[in-house]
């Protein structure tokens, strides 16, 4: 899953968010307790203009509250959303 995040975001960087998102949803799946992997799916569906996935992932990621050390960028990603 490490390697597939990676990869993703090279794939993110070069515009193409579909296999990026494809990558990272498997990445999640596969590890689905590596929260920055979570994170990183909920960027690549902002990017590719899908705001309800983002929500999702982000909700999940804002029920872990403080115990996730990222949980500020969480809320400023899910403020963006509004």
């Amino acid at each position: 899953p490490a390697f597939m995040d990676t990869l993703a975001a090279i794939l993110a960087a070069g515009g193409q968010m579909d296999k990026a998102i494809a990558l990272q949803e498997q990445a999640v799946a596969l590890l689905p307790q590596a929260h920055h992997h979570r994170l990183n799916l909920a960027r690549f569906y902002i990017t590719a203009g899908k705001k309800d996935k983002a929500r999702e992932e982000l909700k999940r990621l804002a029920e872990l509250g403080d115990r996730y050390a990222e949980i500020a960028e969480v809320r400023k990603l899910q403020a963006s959303l509004q």
